[in-house]
């Protein structure tokens, strides 16, 4: 399901069930990086549950 989302947004990251929709920010590529490399460290890696809120 995620895939399939990702591939209709125009910029996009993705890790496994989470997609990131980049689109309309004008980001320079070190906070891309830093944006999806926080987000993206939060999944667990048993793949569970996880919440941005409870960082």
């Amino acid at each position: 399901m995620a895939t399939g989302f990702a591939s209709g947004v125009d910029d996009a990251e993705q890790d496994r069930y989470v997609v990131i929709d980049l689109s309309g920010l004008e980001l320079s590529e070190d906070d891309r990086r830093d944006v999806v490399g926080t987000v993206f460290a939060q999944l667990p890696q048993d793949g569970g549950p996880f919440s941005l809120f409870g960082m």
